[in-house]
């Protein structure tokens, strides 16, 4: 006999660990039972987004993104590991039956070879704000743009004008002399 057949028994009954996750059932939509009677219903056309997340499906405090798993069906372990090493771990299929994947699968929700995955949100705010200062840093190498010391590198537009010293490369290339017939 299971634990829970055991608790069950005794009258002890757990209460469920989260609310069920299809709460409204739609009514512009053909509307079936399965035969253990819960609801089902198609969920749209063929241009639907297969990668659309709802964002209400999204713990608060976490970030979920779609990571590369396969290429050509080739598995790429060692860009996996560097995603564990910055905090990412697989969504589990099980704890999102029937959302997106099969009712009974277990494992990492994957689809068209990326995985979805999650990681604390302070960890992605810290990822995409040191994204932010090395793009600002190579636009503002290719501009030429030299910041005096103490102006933070992602506020030009912030700071007041003539704050900023421009590198020009003065290019002295001959000039054509065109004749001018008269």
């Amino acid at each position: 006999m299971t634990k829970q057949a055991a608790a069950k028994e005794k009258g002890l009954s757990r209460a469920p660990m989260r609310a069920p996750l299809r709460q409204d059932i739609p009514t512009d939509r053909a509307v079936a039972y399965r035969r253990d009677g819960t609801p089902v219903w198609r969920h749209g056309a063929a241009s639907e987004d297969r990668l659309h997340i709802d964002p209400s499906l999204i713990p608060e405090g976490w970030t979920w993104e779609w990571k590369r798993f396969t290429v050509y069906n080739a598995p790429d372990p060692a860009y996996q590991a560097a995603l564990a090493r910055d905090g990412w771990e697989p969504v589990l299929a099980e704890n999102y039956p029937g959302v997106f994947m099969p009712i009974d699968y277990k494992g990492p929700v994957i689809v068209d070879g990326l995985m979805l995955m999650e990681r604390p949100s302070v960890l992605t705010e810290e990822a995409r704000a040191e994204e932010k200062r090395k793009a600002d840093a190579a636009i503002n190498g290719q501009l030429g743009i030299t910041l005096p010391h103490g102006v933070p590198m992602g506020n030009i537009a912030e700071a007041p004008r003539q704050t900023y010293v421009r590198k020009h490369q003065e290019h002295n290339m001959p000039r054509p002399q065109l004749e001018i017939d008269d």
